[in-house]
């Protein structure tokens, strides 16, 4: 469904940074392969996000232009990634497969750098997978009435919330990640331990600092604002308005007062 496609886009983007730490063995992260076979992504999705939302706010703009820059269909997400991408496969994510073949629906990380080891290639399927995972039943609660959501889905999502809307510390961003994966106690070990491995060995190399660095220092990455319909329980409102309504409920958040049924 095109929501979990959402999920995915904004998940991956807002915790990049993360992703180049735990999605690499321990001291296995490399500045000249990252940046030949695997640049960030994130900016070039923000980029894309904010032309069109230029046009949105454009009030000279046409319906037509305006309904050719909104999301709401698979092959509106297909066309977004293709924009993005502009035909270039080597990204930390990659889209190409999947949109340009109706019989391929696969998509493909390349963050994490070749290896023989057996342990750590599963490690690497257990996280992306679960990103992929997590993306579609992050899909599947939103939907959900809030009343009738569990404990765990709540918590779920807030930590997803709070990854895609307000700019957060690399650490906060593994610690958000780390919550929404909701990962076995022996696996979360694993990602730590790379988390901590790596990022020390980032701390040595400037350049490899640099991808971290820009990275993080890109606002969170939120396609509310151009998605044309967004689910609030039963009622479909434009994503401009819900942006607005996030704004406003966080601001009343930010300030002690809180919404109660």
């Amino acid at each position: 469904m095109p929501e979990s496609w959402k999920n995915l886009i904004e998940l991956w983007c807002n915790s990049e940074p993360v992703l180049y730490l735990i999605g690499n063995e321990q001291g296995k992260l490399y500045f000249a392969r990252t940046m030949k076979y695997a640049p960030p992504i994130t900016a070039n999705f923000k980029k894309e996000i904010e032309s069109r939302e230029a046009i949105l706010q454009d009030d000279t703009a046409s319906i037509e232009e305006q309904e050719s820059v909104t999301l709401e269909t698979i092959e509106d997400l297909k066309q977004f990634c293709r924009t993005v991408q502009q035909s270039e496969r080597n990204y930390s994510l990659n889209f190409q497969n999947i949109c340009k073949s109706s019989t391929r629906s696969n998509f493909e990380s390349r963050i994490s750098a070749g290896t023989t080891n057996a342990d750590e290639i599963i490690n690497h399927i257990n996280l992306f997978g679960s990103i992929v995972k997590v993306a579609e039943e992050i899909a599947v609660i939103q939907k959900k009435p809030l009343q009738e959501r569990t404990a765990i889905e709540t918590k779920k999502i807030d930590a997803f919330i709070n990854l895609t809307t307000k700019p957060n510390t690399v650490e906060q961003k593994l610690e958000l990640l780390l919550e929404i994966l909701d990962f076995k106690q022996e696996l979360e070990k694993i990602y730590r331990e790379r988390y901590r491995s790596n990022y020390d060995l980032a701390l040595k190399d400037p350049d490899l600092m640099k991808i971290i660095i820009i990275s993080h220092e890109v606002s969170p990455v939120n396609l509310n604002s151009i998605f044309k319909k967004t689910m609030l329980e039963d009622e479909p409102v434009t994503g401009q308005d819900y942006g607005l309504v996030m704004q406003y409920m966080e601001f009343l958040h930010d300030h002690g007062y809180y919404l109660q049924n």
